[in-house]
């Protein structure tokens, strides 16, 4: 079974990369992603981080669902421990699981959420941001 979206897509965004520039490498079909309904599961525990547009540079609280957002810092680690939170959940929950009305394969969730986790992970040990893009 094939994940449908829509899609919140994240990539790395080294310290170089901080200006329009990101506009230049926007998603592609490689960037890990999560579903809107299991970034909707995860929303109350990122609802409060510290983040900020990257066309603006205006700091704003909790990842635009709809728009870009850079996270960095205590706000990576808390996404990070949001997905760890999740993803032990799921992986001891039942074979087929349901967010917002859609079944997922443990199996296959699992891995959907570790592609994430393992990009925000090595941005928070490189001292690396996460660029977000919403749906």
């Amino acid at each position: 079974m094939k994940i449908s979206g829509p899609f919140h897509t994240f990539k790395l965004l080294p310290q170089s990369d901080l200006g329009h520039e990101y506009m230049s490498s926007l998603a592609n079909d490689d960037d890990p992603k999560l579903t809107d309904d299991i970034l909707m599961e995860i929303y109350p525990s990122v609802a409060q981080i510290d983040c900020y547009n990257p066309s603006t540079r205006q700091p704003m609280k909790g990842i635009n669902t709809t728009g870009p957002t850079v996270i960095d810092g205590d706000g990576l680690k808390t996404l990070l421990s949001a997905l760890d939170t999740l993803i032990e959940r799921v992986n001891n929950g039942p074979e087929s699981q349901e967010f917002g009305g859609e079944s997922f394969e443990r199996r296959q969730l699992t891995e959907h959420l570790e592609s994430v986790r393992e990009l925000v992970l090595n941005a928070v040990q490189s001292g690396d941001k996460i660029l977000h893009l919403g749906v």
